[in-house]
């Protein structure tokens, strides 16, 4: 298969897993699911110069917002895919395994702790959110999951 087609499909599949797992926590537990809504609203202020906001919630709205967080949500997916599987291919000379899926899906919480949180007013892993440690939990879960849809997209592609 086409490298490229593979990062797709790897990605694609990963984020269909989470998105999966999400919709599985709100039916079955009443958890909300990722806003990819207020996703879109931060990615589209970059365009303003603004990568940071008090409260996501509380900054000017943008029309589209919720499909351009949508887009980036699976844009992230089949980027970190790929980045996995030249990692894992092309530097460590390996074939991507479940131990090292789960722990890229757990490296991949860096951009949410880091950079995606702190952006939207949540702090540094959410320390300014009403139960950082529930956000927290959910994150690990979250990323762990899409490990493991990482390696079931490998094992399908």
């Amino acid at each position: 298969m086409d490298a490229l087609a593979e990062m797709i499909i790897v990605g694609v599949i990963a984020i269909v897993v989470l998105d999966l797992w999400q919709l599985a926590l709100k039916l079955l537990f009443g958890v909300p699911s990722g806003n990819w809504a207020h996703l879109g609203r931060w990615v589209s202020h970059f365009t303003r110069g603004r990568l940071y906001h008090r409260a996501i919630g509380e900054a000017e709205p943008f029309r589209y917002e919720a499909a351009t967080g949508w887009i980036v949500h699976y844009g992230t997916g089949v980027i970190y895919a790929a980045i996995y599987l030249i990692l894992m291919r092309d530097f460590l000379d390996r074939e991507p395994g479940l131990l090292s899926a789960i722990l890229f899906g757990l490296a991949t919480l860096a951009a949410p702790w880091f950079l995606m949180q702190p952006g939207m007013g949540l702090g540094v892993a959410a320390r300014n959110a009403e139960a950082p440690w529930a956000v927290r939990a959910k994150n690990l879960m979250t990323h762990t999951v899409f490990g493991l849809g990482l390696y079931l997209g490998v094992l399908i592609a």
